[in-house]
């Protein structure tokens, strides 16, 4: 019979499985009762048998294995938590060495989730410096199939860095690296702690050693090494005295000590105390410190050695020291003690007990040295305990802190009370007090100390100095006067003051005066440290010591500026007085005051104005400004500036930053200009009366503390004197000027009459002579008709000549009247263009008209045929002098008026003579050979003319180059308005589009704008200046938009823009300049404009910003 082979079951479970089966076998008779079985059949019925119970067996092993297999899977649970939560870090590493599986030590230690690290590279999380350690690792594990293991350093990214120590095998399938992770960190910083202290051991410059148990050399620093001269390779297994050449251990050796009792043990190596040790040796203090092993048993000791021969020699020193100290002590002037503290139970001290005394403070206290000794302090001197000195020795005694103290004191053995210096310094157990007797020294520095607060107090400057002139000491007056600091002048040399003007000779004198032990006195014109000068008398006198020695000098000085300076002032009056008796001019007189005034006063900005009463003006025959350049003997409105507030209450008046707002307040005084500045200003009167009618003014830019109440007295001293002095020269000048011009009129006069006798007989000759010729009866028409235009020109000639005459004479007679009344412009140009053109053409002279769209309509109100006859007349003058080029005729429409112009190309006129054309009798050529026809008159009448209407005429002209005539006539009597687009001075008229203001000065800028908004289908204002283009929006509320330049003359741009968002916050203001630095934008937003465009700029960028306001 076959026998079933049972696997993997040894002999013993099989009979145990057997027996089991047999078992069950019985319990199923039932079942082996109903088999039929043939009886003849026995081998069968075996078989059967063995069937049953082999199935039963395999029933058995099934139900066995599913038990088994339950129990391997909570096997394998229980693994799976022991593997993630094992403290050593565990890695599967594939061949690429990818980590395909981990547990949370190993993601702890790389410092991620577990989940992002599978598939990562383990090599990446390996320092630089380890790397190839891991390499050559992994290699040998996975390719030699062999266990190893090594150190690496993970670098996780913070900021420590952890090592590990890697243990790797190859898993059953031969791919997989498994690696075991144990955190060596702390070992390894362990490790680096030891070298460090191995480190300083071995060259620390302590001798250190270590002896094992039988006092062998084993181990020693550099230092042994050094102080034995033996490597340590000589020293080791030797015994301690053999290596420093002893012949036996030494007494009390520390090593042998520390072996023997286990304990730490130190002791003297020195000549003294060691039979065997020579001189040479020197002076050791050794300390020794046992060594156990694990189990506590003692196997050697540390040695560490001071060589303390120099310590020796020193208290050798201290105690030959100490003795010589007592010696000069008993022989010292001042007190010494040492005091010994008595302290109570809580360690408080409560006295003190002598430990020692010298003679001085033995002489001091009446004790004897010898018998103090011992003694309590309280016990000799009970009165002690509430003087601070007793206070002072409890305090050094119970901190440890040194205490210096100066108290006045009167003992028992003393008849008054003393001043003492004591100083208490702690000593290991004690106290050591040094007394000085200070009394007399106290006494000396009250005395000083009055003294020297008189010095300080002083109110005339104190200096004291060095034998060489050193400054030593300077007193606050000094300071005060001079401008320096006490460290300023400390170490210098007294010259720092010299201002230059005193001779060499004078101070050689000085130092021979004082050298000799004698006084000087006298003045100085020193500086200070500003560079103002200042005037000084002067007392120098020797400080001599107790030898009668020259030490020192002392200046006692009192600052004497304001009286020289008001006797200068008097001086100075008289000085000015000689000069008006010179035959010298207003100018050059003022000129000279000036430069005197200098001396005294800073006035480099100096002027003199007079009043005129008939039109509450001020002339300024003289003025000087670094800033403002006003033009001398012409008449300005200063109404309500400091001059005029000086002339009308008629007392002097100093404007500083300081007192302006004060001055200024109530609005009825403002300052002209922007500079800050000091503005002193004296009234004077040029006639006798009550009433001033002049004012002299000085003015300092850049000292804003410049003038005193002495600087205003002496321009009172100044103006007082030269009122009379500037009347007379005045008188005088007059006088000459006078005699002048009527001289130089007679000379024009007779040169006027003969031009008149020239102007009248030279048309009537031609009106005479061609009248003649008309009258014969065989002329041809041709000859007719000529003859006749030559009477016809020379009779308007005539009639023009008469005319100008008779207004001449009505002007110089002041009979000639303006008869007012409202025309349109227009016409003012329509009368005299068509003359001038024909004139022009004759001459071949280009003739143009310019006059700004804004006149188109525009009403006036004043006298049509005086403006006509002025334009006619600057017509004439320039045909008259242009041969070639053009002339051009216009005006321009300003805020308060109107101006008109007249330009030429023609000869120009000398700039000396510019101002001469307009007078009466004057011509720019009046000689006789002059090459042009007519009266001379035509300007003169003109600028009458002009005057009448309340205008002004001017010319700017060059010699060769051309002249411009312009005049202005008021617009302020216009009461009609501008239509449809043009401007209206007064209030312009609402219109449906949008009325832009255009504020710029120059010409080709205004026209690039006013082409630009024209093309664009909107209106606009023209403002050559920033005031004009503030008047125009307070008076023309249908301004939609201003377009700012912003440098422009009288009023820029942003100051315009700030006095415009006063009463037109809303409105639109865009700022258009030439200023594009870093900074400008935000400078003009804060102004107040809504925009920036700098120049040059693009029409679309102009009409975009003007869109995105209007429309």
């Amino acid at each position: 019979m076959k026998n079933f082979k049972k696997h993997n079951i040894n002999p013993e479970e099989a009979a145990i499985m057997r027996q089991k089966a047999e078992e069950q076998l019985k319990l199923r008779a039932d079942v082996a009762r109903n088999v039929s079985t043939p009886a003849t059949e026995p081998d069968m019925l075996k078989l059967i048998h063995e069937l049953q119970v082999h199935q039963i067996e395999l029933e058995l092993q099934n139900k066995e294995l599913v038990i088994a297999r339950e129990k391997a899977e909570r096997a394998e649970d229980k693994f799976t938590s022991l593997f993630d939560f094992a403290p050593t870090a565990y890695f599967n590493l594939t061949p690429e060495g990818n980590i395909s599986d981990l547990n949370l030590a190993g993601a702890k230690m790389l410092g991620k989730e577990r989940s992002k690290l599978v598939n990562s590279r383990l090599a990446i999380f390996i320092s630089s410096n380890t790397r190839a350690v891991f390499d050559d690792f992994f290699l040998q594990v996975l390719m030699g199939k062999s266990p190893a293991s090594c150190e690496v350093a993970f670098a996780t990214g913070s900021d420590s860095t952890t090592y590990a120590l890697l243990s790797g095998t190859v898993a059953d399938d031969d791919k997989h690296c498994l690696i075991t992770a144990a955190d060596i960190t702390e070992r390894k910083q362990a490790e680096e702690h030891i070298r460090f202290l191995a480190h300083i051991t071995a060259n620390s410059p302590v001798i250190t050693a270590y002896h094992d148990k039988d006092l062998n050399m084993v181990w020693a620093n550099k230092a042994y090494e050094k102080a034995t001269g033996l490597s340590l390779e000589e020293i080791k297994g030797r015994k301690c005295y053999q290596v420093w050449n002893l012949s036996k251990p030494c007494q009390s050796c520390p090593v042998l000590t520390a072996i023997e009792t286990g304990v730490d043990a130190s002791h003297e190596l020195t000549p003294e105390n060691q039979e065997h040790w020579p001189e040479a040796q020197g002076y050791w203090l050794s300390q020794a410190t046992p060594v156990r092993d694990a189990e506590g048993i003692i196997i050697g000791a540390i040695e560490f050695a001071l060589n303390i021969t120099e310590n020796k020699k020193v208290e050798k020193e201290l105690r030959k020291s100490d003795e010589r100290f007592r010696i000069a002590q008993d022989m010292s002037p001042d007190g010494f003690t040492i005091l010994q503290p008595v302290r109570d139970a809580q360690n408080r001290v409560i006295d003190f007990t002598w430990i020692y005394e010298n003679e001085a403070i033995a002489r001091l206290n009446g004790t004897d040295p010898q018998k103090v000794v011992g003694q309590r302090l309280l016990d000799l001197f009970p009165g002690h305990r509430d003087t601070q000195f007793f206070k002072a020795y409890q305090q050094v005694a119970e901190s440890g802190m040194s205490i210096t103290l100066e108290e006045g004191y009167a003992g028992e053995s003393m008849q008054k009370q003393k001043w003492f210096r004591i100083v208490a310094v702690p000593m290991a157990e004690n106290i050591a007090v040094l007394v000085q007797d200070i009394t007399a020294r106290k006494v000396t520095e009250n005395e000083l100390r009055k003294l020297s607060r008189i010095v300080e107090q002083s109110p005339s400057s104190v200096i004291v100095t060095g034998l060489d002139g050193t400054i030593e000491y300077v007193n606050p007056k000094t300071l005060a006067i001079t401008g320096y600091t006490k460290e300023e002048l400390i170490g210098k040399n007294p010259r720092i003051f010299n201002s230059g003007e005193k001779p060499k000779e004078e101070y050689k004198q000085l130092w021979s005066e004082i050298l000799s032990g004698r006084e000087w006195t006298g003045e100085f014109h020193n500086k200070k440290k500003n560079g103002k000068l200042y005037w000084e008398s002067a007392s120098i006198s020797p400080i001599f010591n107790e030898k009668q020695e020259v030490i020192n000098f002392v200046a006692v000085k009192e600052d004497i500026t304001e009286r020289k300076r008001l006797e200068l002032a008097h001086k100075l009056v008289l000085e000015i007085s000689h000069l008006s008796t010179k035959h010298i001019t207003l100018f050059d007189f003022l000129q000279e005051v000036h430069q005197k005034i200098k001396q005294i006063i800073l006035a480099d900005n100096f002027y003199v104005a007079l009043y005129n009463e008939t039109d509450h003006t001020f002339s300024f025959p003289y003025h000087v400004d670094e800033y403002d350049n006003l033009e001398l003997n012409k008449a300005y409105d200063f109404r309500n500036s400091y001059t005029d507030h000086v002339l009308k209450t008629n007392q002097s008046l100093i404007v500083t930053p300081e007192n302006q707002h004060a001055v200024e307040k109530d609005g009825s005084t403002k300052e002209y200009g922007d500079q800050l500045s000091v503005w002193l200003g004296v009234p004077f009167k040029t006639t006798e009366g009550s009433k001033p009618n002049g004012v002299i003014a000085i003015q300092d830019y850049q000292n804003l503390e410049s003038y005193t109440e002495t600087d205003k007295s002496i321009m009172e001293i100044i103006a007082h004197s030269i009122g009379s002095f500037i009347e007379r020269i005045k008188y005088i000048e007059d006088l000459v000027q006078a005699r002048k011009k009527a001289e130089e009129s007679d000379k024009l006069k007779t040169a006027f009459i003969n031009n008149i006798s020239h102007e009248i007989r030279t048309p009537l000759n031609g009106i005479l002579g061609f009248g003649q010729f008309l009258i014969e009866p065989d002329l041809s028409e041709e000859e007719r008709r000529g003859f006749f235009e030559h009477v016809e020109k020379s009779g308007n000639r005539l009639m023009n000549t008469v005319t100008d005459y008779m207004d001449m004479a009505m002007l110089v007679s002041n009979t000639l009247e303006v008869n007012k009344k409202d025309f349109p412009l227009e016409t003012a140009f329509r009368k005299i263009t068509e003359k001038t053109k024909k004139l022009c053409a004759d001459k071949n002279i280009e003739f143009k008209l310019e006059i700004p769209k804004e006149a188109a309509g525009l009403t006036v109100n004043s006298d049509p045929e005086f403006i006509q006859k002025i334009l006619d007349k600057l017509l004439d003058n320039a045909i008259k002098f242009t041969k070639e080029g053009s002339i051009i005729c216009g005006c321009q429409i300003k805020t308060e008026h109107l101006s008109f112009f007249v330009k030429d190309t023609g000869s120009g006129i000398e700039e000396g003579k510019q101002d001469l054309i307009f007078e009466v009798f004057k011509q720019a050529d009046t000689a006789i050979t002059r090459g042009y026809e007519g009266s001379g008159l035509g300007l003169t009448i003109a600028k009458g003319l002009v005057t009448l209407l309340g205008g002004e005429i001017a010319v700017a002209s060059e010699k060769g180059k051309g002249s411009v005539f312009s005049f202005t006539i008021p617009l302020k009597n216009s009461g009609k308005s501008i239509s449809s687009g043009a401007a209206d001075t007064t209030k312009p008229k609402n219109t449906k589009k949008p009325l832009i203001l255009i504020a710029e000065d120059d010409e080709s800028n205004y026209d690039y704008l006013a082409i630009v908004i024209g093309k664009s289908g909107y209106n606009h204002i023209h403002a050559a200046n920033g005031k004009e283009a503030v008047d125009f929006c307070r008076q023309n509320p249908d301004i939609s938009i201003v377009l700012m330049d912003i440098k422009m003359p009288l009023m820029n741009g942003d100051e315009a823009t700030k006095q415009i968002r006063v009463f037109r916050p809303e409105l639109p203001i865009i700022a258009t300049t030439a200023h594009a630095q870093t900074g400008d934008e935000y400078k003009l937003l804060a102004a107040g404009c809504n925009e920036y465009i700098a120049k040059p700029f693009k029409k679309e960028r102009l009409l975009s910003l003007i869109r995105q306001y209007v429309e």
